[in-house]
């Protein structure tokens, strides 16, 4: 991490009666974040930020004792009350980590849900790789787990993303030079333009993207869809609604209960003044949200799942206009 003296706080605070070490990499502060770190008694590393997140997390690693790891950024916190399901994690056996819901909050009043290795047995094979969006090397049974991880660092001004996205943009582009033939940082890239607005350079990313996916056959196919589904966010950026739509309804016939296509297609609708439309989407949106939480699936980052009370408040709106239009 570096400079993150105005988060470190209340990540630290969330998680030190469950934690006995805290190892923190410090890649090249000015502010007070190292010494923020150490009035938690952190075990501070301080390394020169060589552009590689894995290389980082590593020497974490190396420098951890403990029989379990659990990573969180410093713009995250331990979801209030939920110590006792994460040290419940820690009494299982046969199971190599768990699968940690992180919910993002959104500008807009949303939040994304996303799940991710946070919480697995400390081994010396196990490594992270990745210059960027890094993930831990795991073999064996990754489990589903009861506790939550609250994510703030979306949950930003404009110029604080632009920033973000400006430092990740590059290491996108290294990896795409690593891994020429891997969908997975065009995707990546994809998301890091439509954060921040560039949406027609996301367009055309977006499309590659959607293509790449397919080009793997079914078991790429939820990442398919949301890839076109991201496209079509980008053609609603750029105000070409009718294409937007083409591209929220591919993705539905990818994966029906896609939530994020729904709640985007019911956007586009609204802005397109076809309001009975958006109103059957956004009741789309509340079957396939119960039906995608049912399923339990962790294979997907989704912005919208938790974005129930933002669609009610735009079905109560749309439900006036279409009163007033009426009297």
């Amino acid at each position: 991490m570096r400079d993150e003296a105005d988060c470190l706080a209340d990540c630290l605070a969330s998680v030190r009666d469950v934690c006995d070490e805290i190892v923190i990499v410090d890649t090249g502060s000015v502010d007070e974040t190292v010494s923020i770190a150490r009035s938690f008694g952190a075990n501070v590393i301080e390394i020169e930020w060589r552009h590689h997140f894995a290389e980082a997390r590593n020497v974490g690693l190396d420098a951890a004792t403990g029989e379990w790891i659990l990573q969180l950024d410093a713009d995250e916190t331990l979801a209030p009350g939920r110590a006792p399901a994460l040290l419940e994690c820690l009494t299982a056996t046969g199971c190599a980590g768990w699968n940690v819901p992180i919910e993002s909050a959104l500008p807009s009043g949303g939040t994304a849900l996303h799940y991710y290795p946070r919480l697995f047995r400390r081994d010396e094979s196990v490594r992270y790789v990745g210059r960027i969006h890094e993930r831990p090397t795991l073999t064996g049974p990754i489990e589903r787990a009861a506790f939550t991880i609250l994510h703030s660092g979306y949950d930003v001004d404009s110029a604080a993303i632009s920033r973000k996205q400006d430092r990740n943009l590059p290491l996108l582009e290294r990896w795409l030079e690593d891994e020429p033939s891997n969908p997975e940082p065009l995707f990546h890239k994809t998301t890091a333009l439509l954060a921040a607005r560039r949406y027609e350079d996301a367009t055309p990313v977006a499309r590659s993207t959607a293509y790449a996916f397919a080009a793997l056959g079914e078991p790429a196919r939820g990442h398919q869809a949301a890839a076109w589904n991201l496209l079509g966010v980008a053609q609603a950026g750029r105000g070409q609604w009718s294409l937007a739509k083409q591209s929220h309804q591919r993705a539905l016939s990818l994966e029906p209960n896609l939530v994020d296509a729904h709640f985007d297609l019911a956007i586009c609708c609204e802005s397109c003044h076809e309001y009975d439309a958006a109103l059957q989407h956004y009741a789309r949106y509340h079957i396939a949200r119960r039906r995608w939480l049912a399923s339990k699936r962790t294979d997907l980052m989704l912005r919208t799942v938790a974005s129930e009370n933002v669609v009610l408040h735009n079905t109560k709106l749309i439900e006036s206009k279409i009163a007033a239009l009426q009297g």
